[in-house]
């Protein structure tokens, strides 16, 4: 099976490349057409890595360098710097394969392959075989699979990603019972529900996660940096490096939203408010260590995935400015620039009140998220017990990287 995906992926990196090279050095004034998804489709249909993958799946290879295309010069054109275009791929490159381009009974999907593969793996390794089997448990879990993402194996390991459809549930009805949520550096995540009376602070491995890959990612740097040849030798452990920052931080992610959603099914909350931090990076510098732990959070990828998993159990996701609640007192008429006061901020992490009380300030500002939410409905916020918000619970899970690599 190794042999078979490694070679599949293989031709998938050789017709990226053929498209990205027939992109790359397109000249206008000469009379051609500009490539596009189309016109590649037709133009590769000869080549012998596109008859081996079979239309459709070279289909999504084209498609991919398509998007990657009409990206740069998207950027391009909005005067980004140091635009780079579209790398080629060495060796390996994922395969997606498409609703039709396979099928599943129970727990196996099957691959069919191209007649053109089948002759060369005969012929080149003796192998007789005319499609491709996958069999997990996890398979026979879901009715309809929309795509497969096979990726190039690697020791022995093969990773598969699925994209399937799922039933959405009907929204449910606001019930008065709120889960508010504001998103920092040191504390990520800082949850607030005034129904339960609880402040919870998550997904500070993250932190921890960010952290140690940019100490290892630097490190590797400098030793290539420092060679008085200037010639590479790290590259390929920095790159793999970021490849394994960037799946930690996803799992991270995940971790943190399910729990969010867990957490809201159940305690009976139909609604979460989250504040919108889009654009909160532009024109904001808070130093060198701030600024790399502000630019390295996916704030986009985590409003996503909590998205969907809110979605699925009917739960509604509002997103509200913010502007103002981590410098309004919790006891304040409005949440406001009149009612800002920023030198109640004593310290990072710590809002010390107008009536001497000391409160964790990223809980007054997932206090004040809600607060500006119910207040905008027109509803009642009930200031009675305001304790929770000094000290909050740290919720830890179990995804710290190390030497061993968990």
């Amino acid at each position: 099976m190794e042999v078979v995906v490694g070679h599949l992926c293989y031709s998938a990196a050789k017709v990226w490349n053929a498209a990205l090279f027939e992109r790359r050095e397109f000249r206008f004034g000469e009379g051609k057409a500009v490539p596009n998804l189309h016109s590649q489709k037709s133009g590769l249909e000869d080549n012998v890595f596109f008859k081996q993958l079979g239309p459709s799946v070279a289909g999504e290879v084209l498609k991919k360098v398509d998007w990657a295309w009409k990206s740069y010069w998207a950027r391009k054109k909005s005067n980004v710097e140091n635009v780079q275009m579209p790398n080629y791929q060495g060796d390996k490159f994922i395969c997606v394969f498409p609703k039709n381009s396979f099928y599943k009974r129970n727990d196996k999907v099957i691959i069919p392959l191209s007649s053109t593969l089948t002759g060369y793996l005969k012929t080149k390794f003796g192998i007789g075989i005319f499609s491709l089997v996958l069999q997990n448990n996890i398979f026979s879990e879901f009715d309809e699979i929309a795509h497969l993402e096979i990726f190039p194996p690697c020791d022995g390991i093969m990773r598969v990603n699925l994209l399937y459809r799922v039933a959405e549930e009907n929204g449910l009805d606001d019930n008065g019972r709120y889960l508010s949520i504001d998103l920092g550096i040191k504390n990520p995540v800082t949850l607030c529900c005034p129904s339960t009376k609880e402040v919870l602070i998550l997904g500070r491995e993250w932190l921890e996660c960010s952290q140690y890959f940019a100490k290892q990612i630097a490190r590797y740097q400098i030793l290539d940096k420092n060679k008085d040849d200037g010639r590479r030798f790290n590259s390929k452990k920095v790159a793999w490096l970021y490849e394994k920052r960037n799946n930690k931080i996803k799992e991270i992610l995940h971790i943190v939203t399910r729990y969010i959603a867990s957490y809201a099914l159940d305690n009976s909350i139909n609604t979460v408010i989250v504040g919108n931090l889009n654009g909160i990076r532009i024109n904001n510098d808070k130093g060198k260590r701030m600024n790399q732990m502000l630019h390295s959070f996916p704030y986009d990828r985590f409003y996503k995935m909590l998205g969907y998993k809110l979605k699925m159990m009917g739960v509604q996701l509002v997103m509200i400015d913010e502007s103002f609640t981590s410098q309004c007192s919790p006891c304040s008429k409005a949440i406001d620039k009149v009612h800002a006061e920023k030198e109640r901020r004593i310290k990072r992490g710590l809002y010390l009140d107008s009536s001497g009380v000391n409160f964790n300030a990223d809980a007054v500002g997932a206090w004040n998220i809600y607060r500006k939410y119910v207040l905008q409905k027109g509803g009642v916020v009930d200031y009675q017990d305001l304790s929770m918000l000094s000290h909050p619970k740290v919720i830890h899970f179990p995804v710290i990287p190390g030497k061993s690599g968990r």
